[in-house]
């Protein structure tokens, strides 16, 4: 992938510690999922939600199919799928939104077939999709900050993740 517009489809969009996180699919293949993941991020700084907001003020959602120029793959171990995005003069546009039996139907089929890479060996980031054997969610109000938080967790036959606690969900 070069310089260039692509479509991608919004998969994740996060609240991180000072911005925004999202991660996307694009239509490159990838041998476990069948799409590669790309994580926008901006050259300098941390993605806030100005950047992942289109021209009619909409902020970008999961299963938003997105033009958005990507500039140059930018990995730093861990997070191998980042890639510098134009945010300021060509902000993102959304095309279409995958939705109904097609979103089913495109999900079921790109269930990641090497989550261990993400949940064991930690050689990638981004777990592509994955269809748990269990789901627990914790729903708090955190004192004294009186903000919401929520806490997700999932077993996977005999491996559960994340240990030992739970990972934040925003």
């Amino acid at each position: 992938m070069s310089m260039a517009l692509q479509h991608i489809l919004v998969m994740a969009v996060t609240r991180m510690l000072s911005g925004v996180c999202m991660a996307r699919f694009t239509a490159q293949r990838h041998p476990q999922s069948r799409l590669c993941w790309l994580r926008p991020v901006k050259a300098r700084d941390t993605l806030q939600l100005g950047d992942i907001t289109d021209a009619e003020r909409r902020v970008l959602q999961c299963v938003d199919i997105v033009e958005l120029e990507v500039i140059k793959p930018r990995p730093e171990p861990l997070h191998c799928e980042d890639w510098i995005a134009e945010f300021v003069r060509r902000r993102p546009r959304v095309v279409r939104r995958l939705e109904g039996p097609k979103r089913d139907a495109f999900l079921a089929e790109r269930l990641d077939r090497a989550r261990e890479q993400v949940l064991v060996r930690q050689t990638r980031s981004l777990l592509r999709l994955l269809r748990p054997d269990t789901l627990r969610v914790r729903f708090a109000l955190a004192a004294p900050s009186a903000q919401h938080e929520c806490r997700l967790g999932f077993a996977l036959r005999a491996c559960r993740y994340p240990t030992p606690q739970d990972a934040a969900c925003q």
